[in-house]
């Protein structure tokens, strides 16, 4: 993913396969069950670090 690519996720909004995951130090426990879910589907997209609301 080039970083053109990567704005453009950040700037829209979670979906059905796109999940953004605050994370400083370690991967948060919340991952495994989107991890779940996006392997039960067509998969998708986490983006660790960002924060939105």
């Amino acid at each position: 993913m080039d970083e053109n690519s990567l704005l453009q996720l950040i700037q829209g909004e979670e979906w059905k396969d796109l999940e953004f995951k605050v994370a400083s130090n370690e991967v948060p426990k919340s991952v495994y069950d989107t991890v779940s879910a996006f392997s039960n589907t067509n998969g998708g997209t986490i983006v660790f670090g960002i924060h939105k609301e």
